[in-house]
């Protein structure tokens, strides 16, 4: 088999194993990013792919926290209609 066919199937069995997803900023931004996974020591993708996680994280954290601050507001809505 021609290296260039080996090649072709590694690359293809990596790239099976990942989604590609696509950002489109101004070019101010893309340098600033890029400055900023500089300054980390990271790659764009890594600092991306992190950004995205932390925020998704942080995203269902205040999620839950709401679901439970309106749990408490129906239950305490319920106590008060029982003592009418």
């Amino acid at each position: 088999m021609p290296y260039g066919e080996v090649g072709r199937k590694a690359t293809n069995k990596y790239r099976s194993k990942y989604a590609m997803l696509q950002v489109r900023v101004e070019p101010a931004e893309k340098e600033a990013i890029t400055q900023h996974a500089k300054e980390c020591g990271e790659s764009v993708n890594a600092f991306v792919a992190r950004a995205i996680k932390e925020t998704a994280k942080r995203d269902i954290r205040r999620k839950k926290r709401q679901q439970k601050r309106d749990q408490q507001l129906t239950k305490e809505d319920s106590r008060n209609e029982n003592n009418i």
